[in-house]
């Protein structure tokens, strides 16, 4: 009797190992996914601590002359406005309406805050919306830049050193110009400060923590994006304003201070708008 075969294929020794291959592959992909997810998720996180920190530790230290640690961490929300309208055009980021209620938020509270200052002074709002307008500049070219890098490098990327050391370097310029404009040879020369180690220890911490600004901005940009890096920057001012009211001794009205709260709070709005 010749036997037949109807084409049924029973799986051998080999056919299990396959698939008991298959599966192994497929979890050691999961487990290196997951692991890639924690370990960006704690490069962001550390970043951006590393970032709070630099930046609340400049401001405390340089103490602005005209406008008082509260208002400036109400007036940095401008910041935000103009960091989401500019990934808007640059780079097509479009935001929903909880991003722009809050944005307009920020915007009335800085506007109800600077009414009610008992300090209030125009040179230092002056400064103050200046900076605003670079910090929002900074950040969205600084983007641009390390998406360029990753389409130009071998490698993709630039790392954080490389970033600070050309970002330093290309600022020479403009400080030497600055120098010469505004005469710091000759003031310095003739000021009493330079024989005060307290100032030297302040100025050489002070210095530092630029340092230190240029390398976690950079660490922190990279690892996240332009209105991340700026509401960060926002949202860890509530601490600091309410350190700046204490320490300095800052004079404050109860309308004063609930603009300051709102613009606070503007903030947290913010910051869970973007997380949606």
């Amino acid at each position: 009797m010749a036997s037949r075969s109807f084409g049924v294929k029973i799986p051998g020794n080999h056919d299990e190992v396959d698939v008991e291959a298959g599966r192994t592959e497929k979890d050691r992909g999961k487990a290196f996914r997951s692991k890639r997810v924690l370990t960006i998720h704690n490069q962001a996180l550390l970043s951006g601590l590393a970032y709070c920190f630099s930046s609340c530790s400049m401001i405390l230290v340089n103490n602005l002359r005209y406008i008082n640690v509260a208002m400036v961490t109400v007036l940095k929300n401008v910041t935000n406005v103009m960091t989401a309208v500019g990934e808007m055009y640059l780079f097509n980021k479009h935001h929903d309406n909880r991003v722009w209620a809050s944005l307009f938020l920020m915007i009335i509270s800085a506007i109800s805050g600077g009414f009610t200052d008992l300090s209030f002074h125009a040179i230092g709002y002056t400064w103050q919306f200046i900076n605003c307008f670079l910090t929002a500049s900074y950040s969205l070219t600084l983007r641009r830049v390390m998406d360029t890098a990753k389409q130009v490098t071998k490698s993709g990327d630039l790392n954080e050193f490389s970033m600070v050391m050309l970002n330093n370097t290309l600022s020479l310029p403009l400080g030497i110009l600055l120098i010469f404009v505004f005469n710091e040879v000759d003031y310095l020369s003739r000021t009493p400060l330079l024989g005060s180690p307290t100032f030297w220890l302040v100025i050489t911490f002070s210095g530092f923590l630029g340092l230190a600004i240029s390398f976690t901005s950079m660490w922190f940009l990279h690892q996240t994006g332009a209105t991340t890096y700026s509401l960060v920057g926002s949202l860890n001012k509530i601490p600091l304003s309410i350190a700046g009211i204490v320490l300095f001794n800052v004079p404050t009205s109860l309308e004063n201070s609930a603009s300051i709260f709102f613009g606070l709070l503007a903030g947290v709005l913010f910051a869970r708008a973007k997380m949606r």
